[in-house]
């Protein structure tokens, strides 16, 4: 059962994040995906997702990225590795995205703690981005041009950017790159 308030101490609540897995029938290569539903509302409780609170919207709208990236001469696209799995969640609040697994039929279930944001709960896009932007205001004194281009070029964890030159822009995807690669964050391009 979920309830928050005020009064409660985080750390004392558990909730267990439904969950399954997914796996593309046609692709025997594939690997398998785990979902996770957040909105899920067990009997007589809240679901996840209908107490957290979602954040505000920190990035531009995807309209505005695709016009500002289509005016430059040279163009680039990269996403970020995994973006959720590199945000941790704090360890007070890891009791809320418990799952519990087991290897086998046979097996004894185990609880585990998600330590970092999870696909599926309606907090995580904030919390991902709000880390990017982070990022962006830390590097704003020392290299204006990367907070801006992490500020108004990516759309979630993808990044469509541009220069006026070849060489401005391998140097611009290599300053991207250091940038977010010291914080955890690497770019595939």
């Amino acid at each position: 059962m979920l309830s928050l308030n005020k009064d409660l101490d985080s750390s004392k609540i558990k909730y267990f994040l439904p969950h399954h897995a997914v796996k593309k029938k046609d692709n025997i290569t594939a690997k398998l995906r785990v979902v996770f539903d957040g909105s899920c509302k067990p009997p007589n409780s809240n679901s996840l997702n209908s107490v957290l609170g979602i954040g505000q919207v920190l990035q531009p709208d995807i309209f505005t990225i695709i016009v500002r990236f289509r005016v430059n001469k040279i163009t680039f696209t990269a996403d970020i590795k995994q973006m959720y799995r590199q945000v941790l969640v704090d360890p007070e609040d890891q009791n809320l995205q418990k799952i519990v697994r087991r290897n086998s039929s046979d097996s004894v279930i185990k609880e585990y703690k998600l330590s970092t944001i999870t696909y599926g709960t309606s907090s995580a896009p904030f919390l991902a981005t709000r880390c990017l932007h982070q990022i962006a205001l830390d590097s704003q004194i020392k290299n204006p041009e990367i907070s801006s281009s992490i500020q108004n070029s990516f759309y979630m964890d993808d990044l469509m950017a541009g220069a006026t030159s070849n060489n401005e822009a391998i140097a611009l995807i290599q300053k991207l790159s250091e940038t977010l690669d010291a914080r955890g964050f690497h770019l595939i391009l």
